[in-house]
């Protein structure tokens, strides 16, 4: 049966494609932006293409499940054993999700209120409706049938959407891999992959597992630390309370606050959380569901796409402009030196031709760049309209009075692209 069912799965998996043809369209553009930005010379350009690079993924997990798009996405971490899907589960009716996966095959799993599908989306932006395969699939999603694959199924299959009865319309849970505390030799892995699913979420709730300790491990505190959390609103939940008796939580709950404060963690709060009885015992500072409640909102994820795309663009654009400058600067002392060369009537024209070569080496000759980007910003900006469904428009005509003459403000700029936009635009922040 399970031979069966592995069959099925990676065949739809493989044929899978995405409902919509714009996905085509958006692998074209992207494709050709990265062959654009081998032409330029940008400094920090690895992380600028890995940026590009992660903002095509976010419009393509939107394009697989479009009902994403405007929720506030919170994601579960945690050590190995702390509860993360028991957590979760408690939230949802009828369904557990399954537990003891581990970190290296741990499908990301989204779930959020909607009717009642399982599904799978794969790497090139398609979804499969799992409960068309198998009606309890969520059920034999496992570790022991992740294992029974020949590779990694995450080489296929990039994310899982459930939809089911969930309280907060807004709000969408990530059910992330645990790290395993015991397994130093795998630590650096299982941050990458923890930081994988934070870079996706808008939120951040990390639990502790009361049955294995009773406070905050030092593991736990060094994965923390290890994780980028900015802007993201930490909350941690001390889960499986009901092991413990009301007055140890309280010392418990103290010691925690405690020990985050001299670690400079800053956190919304600390919530004492039985999963088993779906109840909050205790909390300090911000009870959990207020925590949730404060989340369970509308987030317009093209919103962010569009502001990253205009940190980029401009990025590029700067480059190219402080490069033609610099280059015509030379071009020009070059080209009178010549000049002077030829007045003085010298004898050999070696000097003369190794200065012309020299002035055509400096000139200029990447304006078609700078109208190659305008371009495939259009386009770009034509077909995240048709994407989200709304009229989106980068307004890029607020740059044009950028020039390479001004190539002092340019540098400026480029040390601090949120400059430029901040004297353009004062209703949008960036933080490039």
């Amino acid at each position: 049966m399970d031979c069966e069912l592995r069959e099925e799965l990676i065949s739809q998996l493989i044929t899978a494609k995405a409902d919509k043809e714009d996905l085509e369209k958006l692998n074209e553009i992207f494709d050709k932006f990265l062959d654009f930005s081998k032409k330029v010379v940008l400094k920090g350009e690895g992380e600028v293409v890995l940026k590009l690079k992660k903002l095509e993924n976010k419009i393509k997990l939107i394009l697989s499940y479009p009902e994403l798009h405007k929720k506030s996405i919170v994601a579960v971490g945690g050590g190995f054993s702390a509860g993360k899907s028991e957590f979760i589960s408690s939230f949802i009716d009828g369904i557990k999700l399954p537990v003891g996966i581990e970190p290296t095959t741990a499908i990301a799993t989204y779930v959020l209120n909607g009717d009642n599908k399982l599904i799978a989306c794969n790497y090139k932006g398609g979804s499969v409706n799992l409960r068309d395969i198998d009606s309890d699939f969520h059920k034999k999603f496992s570790h022991k049938f992740l294992k029974s694959f020949k590779f990694n199924l995450k080489e296929i299959l990039s994310y899982l959407v459930l939809a089911t009865n969930f309280e907060y319309e807004n709000l969408c849970f990530i059910d992330t891999p645990g790290y395993n505390p015991a397994n130093k030799d795998n630590f650096k892995d299982d941050v990458n992959i923890s930081k994988e699913f934070l870079n996706k979420s808008d939120a951040f709730i990390w639990l502790i597992g009361l049955d294995v300790t009773g406070t905050i491990p030092s593991s736990d505190l060094e994965f923390i630390e290890s994780l980028d959390l900015e802007n993201k609103k930490l909350f941690i939940v001390l889960n499986k309370a009901d092991l413990k008796s009301e007055d140890d939580l309280e010392e418990i709950l103290d010691e925690v606050e405690e020990v985050l404060e001299d670690y400079d963690i800053e956190f919304e709060g600390i919530s004492a959380y039985s999963s088993i009885r779906k109840k909050e015992v205790l909390f300090r500072k911000k009870s959990l569901y207020d925590y949730l409640k404060e989340n369970n909102k509308t987030i317009l994820k093209i919103d962010e796409i569009v502001n990253e795309l205009i940190r980029i663009y401009l990025k590029y654009k700067i480059a190219l402009l402080v490069e033609k400058k610099e280059k015509n600067e030379i071009y020009k002392v070059l080209h009178s030196l010549s000049l002077d060369l030829l007045q003085e009537d010298i004898e050999s024209e070696n000097p003369i031709i190794r200065l012309e070569n020299l002035k055509s080496y400096f000139k200029f000759n990447k304006d078609y760049l700078i109208k190659e980007l305008d371009e495939l910003f259009s386009k770009l900006e034509e077909l995240l309209s048709a994407i989200f469904n709304v009229e989106i428009n980068f307004n890029l005509d607020r740059f044009s009075y950028l020039s390479e003459n001004d190539v002092d403000l340019l540098k400026s700029i480029d040390e601090n692209v949120e400059a430029v936009l901040d004297s353009r635009d004062d209703e949008i922040e960036f933080d490039f």
